[in-house]
């Protein structure tokens, strides 16, 4: 039997946390509790929204794993969006939104174990750099 890939770890841990209703709150408030700059960034958030936006993005992240150049040049133009003139998401409230992610997977991923928390440490590590390597 072939071991997991870790695009196949971190899609399938993914797949069993989108199935909990409460991973997108769960993982929100964390991050919104983790510091006073996060709780403002999404002061007047529509969260039913942004919950469906962040769900697509973490799909997209796969991607980041296969280095598909569409998925590259995709992670440019997100990068433009968060940077200074747009959105002033500063490249050091990422380590904010890593931690309140993992530690949400962790906590609604019931295979969680050190192969799953690598994928996604792995996963997120691509995209905070090509987002810190690409903002403006």
């Amino acid at each position: 039997m072939d071991t997991p890939s870790i695009n196949e770890n971190y899609l399938q841990s993914l797949s069993r946390c989108e199935k909990s209703e409460g991973f997108m709150p769960t993982f929100y408030a964390r991050l919104c509790s983790s510091s006073p700059v996060a709780r403002a960034t999404f002061d007047s958030t529509d969260f039913e929204q942004l919950n469906e936006e962040t769900l697509s993005s973490l799909r997209w992240l796969a991607g980041l794993n296969s280095d598909d150049p569409a998925v590259l040049a995709e992670l440019r133009e997100r990068a433009a969006v968060h940077c200074r003139q747009q959105l002033n998401i500063q490249p050091e409230y990422s380590e904010f939104w890593q931690k309140a992610l993992i530690s949400t997977v962790a906590d609604t991923d019931p295979e969680w174990d050190e192969r799953i928390e690598s994928a996604w440490q792995s996963t997120l590590h691509r995209i905070v750099n090509g987002m810190v390597e690409h903002y403006q």
